[in-house]
């Protein structure tokens, strides 16, 4: 089976991870001592700042580990996009497939999902980080007949490559 396999640059969204995470951990060692010194719980303010850094750590691993395992697979038929444990898309390359770029208009207020019809726009790589120009939206159809649509910053020549097969199955990609 003839396919490719590329990981986008994730550097720039890693390192910003990166620091936040060294931010929150160093508050919150800052915050742990006085609530292990002084248990007469005084310090509630302390201690919900303290859990609120906590998940903010946890939800910073999680997309780390997101933006450090996506992948995009080209097979004859499928883009295939992961990226973590369980994000996946798989995008059918036929006549129902349409590309569309980016739109800064779009932001992240639920635009993008207004305007092209679909509930919720899969990103891959995860997190609204740094989002533009090489960013494309796939619309497509799952083999139930549900419209999904899945963000992607392909290469030039990934992207050229998806838009020949889409041409090849049927008509041109938007």
């Amino acid at each position: 089976m003839n396919h490719s396999t590329e990981t986008p640059n994730t550097l720039a969204e890693r390192l910003i991870c990166v620091a936040a995470l060294a931010g929150a951990l160093a508050i919150a060692a800052w915050l742990t001592p006085p609530l292990l010194t002084d248990l007469d719980g005084q310090h509630t303010v302390r201690f919900v700042a303290l859990a609120l850094l906590l998940g903010l750590s946890a939800y910073l691993l999680w997309l780390l580990l997101a933006l450090s395992t996506v992948r995009y697979t080209l097979t004859s038929d499928w883009l295939l996009l992961r990226q973590g444990l369980f994000g996946r898309a798989e995008i059918p390359l036929g006549p129902e497939t349409h590309l569309h770029r980016w739109r800064w208009r779009w932001g992240w207020s639920g635009n993008a999902e207004r305007d092209l019809g679909v509930e919720d726009i899969a990103l891959f790589p995860a997190g609204p980080l740094l989002r533009g120009r090489a960013t494309w939206v796939a619309l497509y159809r799952r083999p139930d007949g549900q419209s999904r649509a899945a963000a992607f910053r392909p290469s030039p020549a990934l992207l050229e490559a998806v838009r020949a097969r889409v041409r090849e199955s049927g008509p041109a990609a938007g």
